[in-house]
């Protein structure tokens, strides 16, 4: 890991996950099973070039949350890169409204986790 790490977000349904012959340039096998579903793929974020975790967006009237599902322990200074690049985010996703990032296990309606099989009900 490099001294400084650096965080980005990358969309769901990002070729830099679906294209690719050899993914594991970017991803484990196993974290891609947590990321590939039935329905496409989840929404990543990577540190220091790797896929570590998933997020998801939630849009309300007036707030915006940013679930963030790290795939590992994160340290201080790239869970605190995460939560910044996430405030980012919400403030261009959702200008003038109440944000929050929050760490769980950013879940999608109707999709199957790929590691469980479970079917996903919460938003």
């Amino acid at each position: 890991m490099s001294a400084r790490s650096r965080e980005r977000d990358i969309l769901d349904l990002n070729n830099l996950l679906a294209s690719h012959a050899d993914r594991t340039r970017v991803i484990s096998e196993q974290d891609r099973k947590r990321v590939m579903t039935r329905n496409g793929m989840r929404a990543t974020f990577l540190v220091d070039g790797q896929v570590t975790g998933a997020w998801k967006l939630h849009l309300g009237k007036a707030s915006a949350t940013l679930e963030i599902d790290p795939f590992r322990p994160l340290a201080t200074t790239e869970r605190a890169e995460v939560e910044a690049e996430g405030a980012r985010l919400l403030e261009f996703a959702a200008p003038g409204t109440d944000h929050d990032v929050r760490s769980g296990r950013a879940t999608f309606i109707g999709r199957e986790d790929a590691v469980t099989g479970e079917e996903t009900d919460r938003q």
